[in-house]
């Protein structure tokens, strides 16, 4: 569980999220997107869920299907050469 993380936005409408823990790779991550909040999801479990009042990242996340996330932790704090995973996006329901 996590309770922030960064952005990093690029040309045409591009975001990565930048996130503080490893994320666990044996079920699928799912990233559900409201207004107001980004909602991690493992499988059907909740793993974080983060206050986002941001309008451009909302836009952003919102038009995609899929984005790709980085892990930089406190263990390994330098920005890794590679995408550390994938999570499919989906409408939230929370306003």
């Amino acid at each position: 569980m996590f309770e922030r993380c960064s952005f990093i936005m690029g040309d045409d409408e591009s975001i990565l999220i930048i996130v503080p823990v490893n994320i666990p790779k044996d079920q699928p991550l799912t990233i559900e997107v409201s207004p107001t909040h980004l909602m991690f999801r493992l499988g059907e479990e909740l793993f974080a869920d983060i206050e986002c009042f941001k309008q451009d990242v909302y836009e952003r996340l919102s038009k995609k299907q899929k984005v790709g996330l980085v892990e930089i932790t406190e263990e390994n704090p330098d920005f890794p050469p590679y995408i550390s995973l994938v999570a499919a996006i989906r409408e939230g329901i929370r306003a």
